[in-house]
């Protein structure tokens, strides 16, 4: 899937420790609003994280 936005929120970074694995990780989430193609002025809200 493939979509064209803007972001609206960048949110904070979380990271911690896998209890599995013991391995650190880290990941950064971010909103944006994204216009329907097919109605003129619909607008929805993706939310998406990132791994670091």
């Amino acid at each position: 899937m493939e979509l064209t936005g803007r972001i609206i929120a960048d949110l904070e970074e979380r990271s911690g420790v896998s209890q599995r694995s013991g391995n650190k990780w880290m990941v950064r989430e971010y909103m944006i609003e994204v216009q329907d193609n097919t109605h003129v002025a619909v607008y929805s809200v993706c939310f998406f994280e990132i791994p670091a």
